[in-house]
């Protein structure tokens, strides 16, 4: 058993991480509410994972997956937009929007509890030579971010949390949470979407 995130992108697609996906025959998506408890769910027998998918010590690559719903999503729950455009999503020293359910305060390894609730933080993405000095041969295709600031970081079941930026005055997804730090203490790297989207689309028939 794992578990970890996703993020919509059409209401029978959910976009997230190959990690999540290699190993396991059905999964569980809950959605619909800002209270882990009050969630509604729908499990899917369909998944891809991305053909090239390896796992590595420092990152893994071409970390990302498509779940096929069974039955749309409508309501209070809507899908992002995916990169339309020639700029390369996110910048450097962009700010993205992580949004996801806290863990369990007293053991994270133990996951969430009823009484969760959604929390955002705000991290910024660092040129590769930067995230090379923690993630060695970083690929062009994982970017690091992070706060050294307010020391915000993602944690056990944060895998496949959605990166968004704000481009152009849409909400848009750039990356998907790849790892995390095991003590919940470090930086993490991200799968950015922009070089995967054809396969996306194709898979998920768009």
């Amino acid at each position: 058993m794992d578990y970890g995130a996703g993020v919509l992108i059409a209401p029978r697609v959910l976009l997230t991480v190959a990690s999540l996906i290699k190993g396991f025959e059905s999964w569980t998506v809950r959605y619909g509410s800002n209270i882990f408890g009050q969630l509604s769910s729908v499990t899917s027998t369909i998944a891809f994972l991305h053909p090239n998918f390896r796992t590595g010590e420092h990152f893994n690559v071409n970390d990302i997956g498509v779940v096929l719903l069974p039955n749309p999503i409508v309501g209070n729950v809507s899908p992002i937009s995916l990169p339309q455009t020639e700029v390369s999503l996110p910048r450097q020293y962009e700010e993205g929007q992580i949004t996801n359910f806290e863990t369990n305060l007293a053991d994270p390894s133990q996951g969430f509890t009823p009484t969760s609730i959604l929390r955002s933080a705000f991290l910024t993405v660092f040129p590769q030579p930067v995230c090379a000095q923690t993630f060695p041969n970083i690929t062009e295709s994982v970017f690091c971010a992070f706060d050294d600031h307010y020391l915000s970081n993602l944690c056990t079941g944060d895998r496949g949390t959605a990166f968004v930026v704000i481009f152009r005055g849409i909400e848009t997804l750039a990356g998907l949470t790849s790892r995390v730090s095991p003590g919940c203490d470090d930086r993490s790297t991200f799968t950015q979407i922009q070089p995967y989207i054809d396969w996306i689309r194709a898979v998920a028939n768009l």
